[in-house]
């Protein structure tokens, strides 16, 4: 694989190969890949199993080059983790934090690396380094994120490379007592001794907290239980003054996240999953751009990092942030060794891309020998999505029940409108027809299929609750059994936002708890997906469900209450001749379509 990857690593994006050495690639979080010539180095790993903690392919450790050594800045475990280490090769070098810095106490390293299976554990005491050709990378004191005073030893890294310097200042910042690299004169010396550091990656957390809130409370005086600690405090002003004192061209903001396959840490400044609770914890903050404006006075750019983002030495001196794009995502690197990963259509040759990466789609495929299935066909989704897929010259297979849930008169319009299409094959079966639709799904010996056809509504499922047992729980097992016996290569199954039934937690996500639906029909679908995870399991049948929210637009239904109301506004107001041209205009072209 390395040679592959050194190939991605040395293109910049106009493919020309200007640096082939020196390059720093952000993993996530404050996971580092440092390029040495034929080697890479890695600062504070955190390298997740895929699908692990997330619903997306993440980079783990098989997935890169064997490192040449690895190195720990400290002991939380957003850094020291434990299951990225197990998956590394053990007679990998690791570089920890030296008890000889100690205080009082220390994070036993040895003790957790040994039993992982690790034989060359280096403590690296600060001044010291680790050498490799051409330059080496040295200790620096860590300061802070110590709300308990307990001052236990840590490290920050310099790599020095042939007079190109980069520092991994991780979450080091000022301790309760005011020191810090800065006062004591730490990255003062480091520019004197080694020259100009262009390149800076430091943290822009300001975690200040009561200290018995700590981890290490316990292990602090009982009468400061109750003060206030810093856990991180790392200002604006005292960053832009540590790349001034640096001589930096380029400060990088990580370690606060920066890929979508990380759990919700407490650590990640800005949390997308829990947007709550990153406002109660910044809310004090100072605003993270407005580092950004203290940095020009030094002549220090500003990036926010990014989970796969490159940064590159230019000839001129200065520090360049590329996207490394579809290069590094998991999946590229995954097929470099190996192919199309199992969860994939293995008949896709599509080039995997950010998006791929960040979630299941119905991708283009160059081989059209197999149709895909659309269930629910005659529906408003289903009828949409058999439309895209016949317009791009896929052949499609269309099965619906044509009930009288609605208008049937619309339905049949819809099916109408894809008649002309020669590439597609329309059945009308009942749900609980388990031959027909597994004959369907048969014939259709390909299917990625499409939005199921189950019965759609929460106040219908109260008036006619067999109804949605037959079609939503009957009819979806049908379909799965289908699916089961032609080995199908992707099931996609609409399931509804309406199985989040009684959660209050704002806004909705699909970690959370959906066991208390307040509806026939949310409890249908949440079936819907305990049967799709089901066979998933037993089958190895790749199942991708959709939840649903309020879908509208052309061709919808007539129950719908945008459409109500548009009916009844063009009746109120027809004779208004400017209106109702207007009305004209935005009403559901069902409205017309009947008449056609």
């Amino acid at each position: 694989m390395f040679g592959q990857l050194e190939h991605l690593l040395c293109q910049d994006p106009a493919g020309s190969r200007r640096c082939k050495i020196q390059d720093t690639v952000h993993l996530g979080h404050a996971a580092l890949l440092y390029r040495q010539r034929d080697q890479m180095l890695l600062f504070d790993p955190w390298l997740l199993p895929w699908f692990a903690e997330s619903s997306v392919p993440s980079l783990w450790g098989p997935l890169l080059p064997k490192p040449a050594a690895v190195f720990l800045t400290h002991d939380h475990d957003d850094h020291v983790d434990p299951r990225t280490l197990l998956h590394l090769p053990k007679d990998t070098p690791i570089i920890v934090p030296s008890r000889r810095n100690r205080r009082t106490l220390s994070y036993d390293y040895l003790s957790l690396l040994r039993e992982l299976g690790f034989g060359r554990v280096i403590e690296l005491a600060h001044g010291e380094s680790w050498a490799f050709e051409g330059g080496a990378v040295y200790s620096v004191p860590f300061y802070g994120e110590d709300p308990c005073d307990l001052e236990m030893p840590r490290n920050c890294y310099l790599i020095a490379d042939r007079g190109y310097n980069v520092l991994v200042h991780a979450d080091s910042g000022p301790t309760n007592s005011g020191k810090s690299a800065l006062k004591d004169g730490v990255i003062q010396s480091l520019a004197q001794k080694h020259g100009p550091i262009p390149l800076v990656f430091a943290s822009q957390q300001q975690l200040l907290e009561v200290r018995g809130h700590a981890a290490h409370a316990p292990l602090s005086h009982p009468g400061k239980w109750l003060d206030v600690g810093e856990n991180g405090y790392l200002t604006n002003e005292y960053l832009a003054d540590v790349c001034a004192a640096a001589q930096a061209k380029l400060f990088v903001s990580y370690a606060t996240g920066g890929a979508d396959w990380y759990p919700d840490h407490l650590s990640f400044m800005f949390s997308q999953r829990n947007p709550a609770r990153t406002a109660l914890l910044t809310a004090h903050w100072e605003r993270p751009e407005t580092l950004k404006e203290l940095l020009v006075k030094h002549g220090c750019g500003y990036h926010y990092g990014h989970a796969l983002d490159l940064f590159r030495r230019t000839t001129d001196g200065l520090v360049e942030p590329l996207t490394t794009g579809e290069a590094l995502t998991p999946l590229s690197l995954y097929r470099l060794d190996h192919g199309d990963p199992p969860f994939m259509n293995a008949s896709s040759h599509t080039t995997p891309s950010r998006e791929i990466a960040q979630g299941p789609t119905m991708t283009t495929r160059k081989t059209q020998h197999s149709p895909i299935l659309v269930t629910g066909v005659a529906g408003f989704i289903g009828f949409h999505t058999a439309t895209r897929l016949l317009e791009r010259g896929e052949r499609v297979i269309g099965l619906d029940n044509v009930n009288d849930y609605y208008d049937v008169r619309l339905k049949k319009a819809r099916l109408a409108k894809l008649k002309p299409f020669k590439s597609v094959l329309i059945h009308e079966a009942r749900s609980g027809q388990s031959g027909r639709n597994e004959e369907a799904v048969c014939e259709a010996t390909n299917p990625a299929r499409g939005p199921s056809g189950g019965a759609s509504g929460v106040r219908y499922s109260l008036v006619n609750p067999h109804a949605y047992t037959d079609s939503n729980i009957e009819g979806f097992l049908n379909i799965l059994e289908g699916c089961r016996q032609a080995k199908v290569e992707h099931l996609v199954y609409a399931s509804s936002s309406s199985v989040y039934g009684g959660n209050t937690q704002m806004p909705f996500s699909i970690h959370d708890n959906v066991d208390h639906p307040v509806s026939l029909y949310a409890a249908s679908k949440k079936a819907n997906e305990l049967m799709a995870h089901c066979y998933a399991h037993l089958y190895r049948i790749p199942c991708t469900g959709l939840r649903f929210f309020t879908v509208y637009g052309p061709w919808g239904g007539l129950t719908w209450r945008c459409s109500s109301s548009l009916r009844r506004f063009w009746k109120e107001n027809r004779s208004r001749s400017t209106t109702t041209e207007r009305c004209s205009a935005i009403l559901p072209i069902s409205m017309t379509s009947l008449k056609e």
